[in-house]
């Protein structure tokens, strides 16, 4: 899972960084079961460990069109500053280890 756009979005009168995530599932699950890892276990772990997110919204992908490689969710992080992002992401050193076992 990669971030794929990075962009600044105006909230009342300053821009904040949103990272935008093309996720695909782990080769042996079903798009169900990634779902279903996704919303009752992944998101209540990324809530509690990520300190300095502002804004989390997932996108379940249901179906792509044409030739398009297919994507299980678009995922959207937001936070006040990308130092947030890339210094203060985590509560803790476990926090982010739990968080990216998980993934």
């Amino acid at each position: 899972m990669l971030p794929v756009l990075v962009a600044a979005r105006r909230v009342y009168h300053r821009s904040v960084p949103k990272l935008i995530f093309l996720c695909t599932r782990s080769s042996g699950l079903s798009h169900e079961q990634y779902a279903e890892h996704l919303l009752d276990r992944h998101a209540p772990l990324a809530l509690r460990h990520h300190a300095t997110l502002r804004r989390y919204v997932l996108n379940l992908v249901e179906e792509t069109i044409g030739g398009s490689e297919p994507i299980d969710s678009v995922n959207a992080l937001a936070y006040e500053t990308l130092a947030d992002f890339e210094l203060r992401n985590y509560d803790s050193p476990a926090g982010e280890r739990i968080v990216s076992d998980d993934h």
